[in-house]
């Protein structure tokens, strides 16, 4: 399929973006402690008590932890929690596989009974920064004179894809006290049939 610059009223095709499957693509986890919170699992929207940033552990873990808003529905948040990302994700068959590793530096001291994967920002949420005004320089050239008229102050603003992160799936499993001699590996595999 080709689009052309045709424009019907004020609509033109040249203004429509891409479509980046990256939005929808499941690319982040958490790990958590409040598998007894949560029933009944058809109504998760989150884990029941989701690591937070200090409890993943410090700069020696191997995980990579970004922080986002986790929606409810297209319109409504939650709340602002840590996300782990997914590095690894792969095709078997008509399977999606996603692994991550709790290594010996990460979640020491948790008692972790359930997880989530999360799709990456379904609702297309964006986050408009602030107009920031630039001031105009005030430069004297040498050999030149000074003049007293300057270029006004110019403002920006950008529009940026916010992470919306939404649960797409959820697992509880028995107790799993993390210490520091062992790693926790998970591979979750989603089936299409």
């Amino acid at each position: 399929m080709t689009f052309t610059n045709e424009t019907i009223g004020e609509f033109s095709y040249q203004d429509l973006p891409a479509c980046k499957l990256e939005h929808y693509l499941i690319t982040r986890s958490q790990v958590g402690t409040g598998r007894d919170s949560v029933t009944p699992a058809s109504t998760t929207v989150a884990l029941g008590n989701p690591l937070t940033e200090t409890e993943y552990g410090s700069v020696l873990r191997s995980i990579f932890t970004v922080t986002g808003d986790l929606y409810k529905t297209e319109t409504e948040i939650i709340d602002r929690q840590t996300f782990i990302q997914i590095r690894t994700q792969g095709v078997v068959d008509n399977s999606l596989v996603s692994v991550w590793v709790l290594d010996e530096e990460t979640a020491n001291g948790q008692t972790i009974n359930e997880a989530g994967l999360f799709v990456h920002n379904p609702y297309l949420a964006k986050k408009t920064e602030q107009e920031i005004s630039i001031p105009a320089p005030d430069i004297t050239l040498l050999g030149r004179s000074t003049s007293t008229e300057r270029t006004p102050n110019t403002t920006t603003s950008n529009s940026l894809y916010q992470p919306g992160h939404f649960l797409a799936a959820y697992k509880q499993f028995t107790n799993i006290y993390k210490e520091r001699y062992f790693s926790l590996l998970f591979r979750w595999s989603i089936t299409f049939e």
